[in-house]
């Protein structure tokens, strides 16, 4: 019930109370998501070879029960085959509707066009397919997940379930709208940090010990965590506008007040925390349980059998960081082969510098954790004789 109540005062205390803040969009154009069914499909059309034209009855949304034909151009690329989506009858694919008041100028540009026999303009208006409906797929996946987690950890891995879908919960409603109201990000992504890891802990292991020692370890491996990230960004020169991604969401969507330094260390924090949340409960499991198998075995030795089963942990845990952030780096590495002159001018480049450094903040970070966990645990270990 405390947990419930915490989480709902994090709620109503949110900047929009539940509803993060988007900027803002030029008053004249209007931007709309919704989701459509393929009634009917035709490749090369005539006039656009290598084209397509489909016929795409719209089921959510305002606009639901219009019929929009969207007619898509030939490839401006090479690509290899099967790589360019083919929209079928029957497939749900996402729409993105847009409605502008013409002025002089004339008609909108864009090679997509909308109508249903109505009267509206369809040079004011556009459907443009953006992508294909995957949730089904997706909630596949999630119940798999679940299933797996129940089959091995009872019903300690479905609350570990529920206790990731608490994360994202926080990240979508606490985190985003509040940087998305314009405060600091490193702040928001402490407390951020702070509640993942308390809602995390306390469900899947209660008010114990078993969730205290893993949270004061995270809280000292944090704070150092955040200051290495700090001196790292700022000795590096780092500007957070890295990718394309970030400016347009400066220029875009906040208009240039967003603090970019900020939202690049606010990330590296928030990407530590999977990392010790695993580090600091395994650590603690493993001298609480040479704790009780071991019940003659003195606090020091305690420490130093979980420190044997620590560095192992954190040297695989550092090739598990670096290895992630480098396959998600993989494509912009590619690109940045085609054109680099050497690696030394690859690693030199924002995007990829401030991938390094994110790993260096989580590998950091676990380096302080596991020792100064391990010490934790073995000092509050259950004991059933004077050590």
């Amino acid at each position: 019930m405390a947990l419930v109540l915490f989480l709902f005062g994090v709620w109503v205390t949110s900047p929009a109370f539940g509803v993060p803040t988007r900027g803002s969009m030029p008053d004249e154009t209007v931007f709309e998501a919704c989701e459509g069914v393929v009634e009917t499909s035709v490749q090369n059309p005539a006039g656009i070879p290598g084209g397509s034209r489909h016929t795409i009855r719209v089921v959510t949304g305002s606009q639901s029960g219009r019929v929009a034909v969207v007619t898509l151009g030939a490839p401006s690329i090479v690509v290899r085959a099967g790589t360019i989506p083919v929209y079928a009858p029957g497939d749900r694919v996402v729409l993105q509707y847009r409605t502008t008041p013409l002025d002089g100028a004339g008609a909108l540009t864009g090679s997509l066009l909308s109508s249903n026999g109505d009267g509206v303009d369809p040079q004011s208006e556009r459907f443009q397919i953006t992508d294909r409906v995957r949730r089904p797929w997706l909630y596949a996946g999630i119940g798999l997940i679940a299933v797996a987690s129940a089959a091995v950890a009872g019903w300690r891995g479905l609350r570990a379930m529920i206790g990731l879908g608490a994360a994202a919960w926080i990240i979508w409603w606490f985190v985003v709208a509040r940087l998305l109201a314009g405060q600091s990000p490193v702040p928001v992504a402490i407390v951020g940090c702070a509640l993942i890891a308390v809602t995390a802990l306390v469900l899947t292991h209660g008010f114990t010990r078993e969730a205290g020692v893993p949270l004061a370890g995270m809280a000292g491996s944090l704070a150092v965590a955040g200051v290495v990230s700090v001196v790292a960004v700022r000795s590096a020169s780092l500007s957070g506008l890295g990718s394309n991604e970030e400016i347009h969401l400066v220029h875009a969507a906040l208009r240039g007040e967003i603090d970019t330094q900020g939202l690049l260390l606010a990330g590296m924090l928030l990407g530590a925390v999977g990392g010790l949340i695993d580090v600091t409960v395994a650590q603690t499991a493993a001298v609480f349980e040479f704790a009780v198998t071991s019940p003659l075995m003195s606090r020091a030795e305690l420490f130093w059998r979980g420190m044997s089963v620590g560095r192992a942990h954190v040297v695989a845990a550092v090739h598990t960081l670096v290895l992630a952030y480098a396959g998600a780096s993989l494509p912009i590495l590619l690109l940045f082969a085609l054109y680099a002159a050497d690696l030394g001018d690859i690693w030199n480049r924002e995007l990829i510098a401030a991938e390094l450094l994110r790993a260096v903040t989580g590998i950091v970070s676990l380096s302080i954790a596991m020792p100064l966990t391990t010490w934790i645990a073995a000092r509050a270990a259950p004991r059933t004789s004077t050590n």
